[in-house]
């Protein structure tokens, strides 16, 4: 998810590229407290088991 934020990101703001890291790094550490620490509602895990 990181890096193909960092990729879309990159397309459509490409003048901001510290940002779109920032943004790129920040929603899915945010997604992950939401769903597995504050709802307990544990995530399915990916292709290699991460």
């Amino acid at each position: 998810m990181t890096l193909f934020m960092v990729a879309l990101l990159s397309i459509f703001n490409r003048k901001k590229v510290v940002m779109n890291v920032v943004y790129s790094i920040t929603l899915p550490v945010l997604l992950y407290l939401l769903f597995d620490v504050l709802l307990n509602a544990s995530l399915p895990r990916g292709v290699f088991g991460i």
